[in-house]
């Protein structure tokens, strides 16, 4: 969509013509959501859209001793958000290595560029701090693109984010 006019025509407009659906009638899904908030660069919404998406998810039955085990590394929660920005079309890597170690998560938008640490054992501000010592933003400081630390504590048992911190 080549701007928002067109967009909001187009959603208001032409999609309940053709579909039969008023715009008052159709929800509002995760993605979108989460996107938005991302686009807006409110990491703190996006983070909680996150948490409520993954707090939905059910487990299957028989899946249930591998899940439990599975939730407790960290490069399952590395996957599963690695897989929402990536459905998103946002540009993510993960592991991603430079001088001070491996960032668990660097995304791309536009304008912004967020450097991900996440944790299982530890705080959300221990994954901040993390950050921080290791450098792990600095070869990104010469971009363009504004920097955005986020430290992400998921919660094992749930399998959600517990607490995130934003620098």
């Amino acid at each position: 969509m080549p701007n928002q006019e067109v967009r909001s025509g187009y959603a208001e407009g032409l999609l309940p013509a053709y579909s039969g659906l008023e715009s008052y009638g159709v929800q509002t899904g995760f993605a979108l959501k989460f996107w938005r908030a991302l686009k807006k660069n409110d990491v703190d919404l996006a983070m909680r859209e996150m948490q409520a998406y993954l707090a939905g998810i059910p487990y299957v039955e028989g899946f249930k001793r591998k899940l439990a085990e599975a939730a407790t590394a960290e490069g399952f929660y590395e996957y599963t958000m690695y897989l929402i920005f990536s459905m998103l079309n946002v540009y993510v890597k993960t592991q991603v290595k430079c001088a001070g170690g491996r960032i668990d998560m660097v995304v791309q938008m536009p304008d912004t560029t967020y450097v991900f640490e996440l944790k299982t054992n530890g705080t959300a501000q221990e994954a901040l701090k993390q950050i921080d010592s290791r450098d792990y933003a600095l070869s990104y400081k010469t971009d363009s693109r504004k920097v955005v630390k986020v430290g992400v504590k998921f919660d094992v048992e749930t399998r959600v984010p517990e607490d995130w911190v934003i620098e």
